[in-house]
């Protein structure tokens, strides 16, 4: 397989809260390392989309890449150690296409692990794409604002590191003062 070629299959006839894998043929190797969860809804055709890596554009997974075209059933919320995973901190945006996007100001520094949920929804949820498991997010300060990205269709997930936001803040600053 090629890097960045786009793999497809469309597939009709399931209803509600599915899991499914994109596997080699062997399940020797298979993507996502845990299964992927979609809501196929009332019968509509889900196209399944396969991205082998590598990729560097500051998504993740930055390997194998598994997505799926958004039906646009329901919306998507963040549920996370922020609050103990008892509520979600931020319900996403539609911003069209299967894009996702919200931001959480997280109160006290550390490691946050979270997930995108299915609003309302824990049958249909995103972690860690590429390993399985949760999400991790460290912040540095109080009070910090962290941008959530989910895009369905191309099966990533950014979530910039706030250490990293503020590097390039910096470098900002350092050309502004080159000027």
């Amino acid at each position: 397989m090629v890097p960045g070629s786009l793999w497809q299959a469309t597939i009709t006839g399931p209803t509600g809260n599915q899991e499914f894998k994109v596997t080699d043929g062997t399940w020797t190797n298979a993507w996502p390392a845990n299964n992927m969860q979609a809501d196929f809804g009332g019968g509509v055709p889900v196209t399944i989309n396969y991205r082998p890596g590598p990729f560097t554009d500051g998504w993740t997974p930055n390997i194998n890449r598994v997505g799926y075209n958004d039906p646009g059933l329901h919306g998507w919320e963040i549920m996370g150690g922020f609050n103990g995973w008892s509520s979600p901190v931020v319900t996403l945006s539609n911003l069209g296409g299967g894009l996702y996007w919200g931001q959480y100001t997280v109160a006290t520094p550390g490691t946050n692990y979270f997930k995108f949920r299915k609003i309302g929804d824990w049958g249909v949820s995103i972690g860690n794409l590429a390993f399985g498991g949760d999400m991790d997010v460290t912040t540095t300060v109080a009070n910090e604002t962290i941008s959530f990205k989910l895009d369905l269709p191309n099966g990533r997930i950014a979530v910039p590191e706030p250490a990293s936001l503020a590097l390039l803040a910096l470098g900002g600053l350092a050309m502004l003062r080159r000027r």
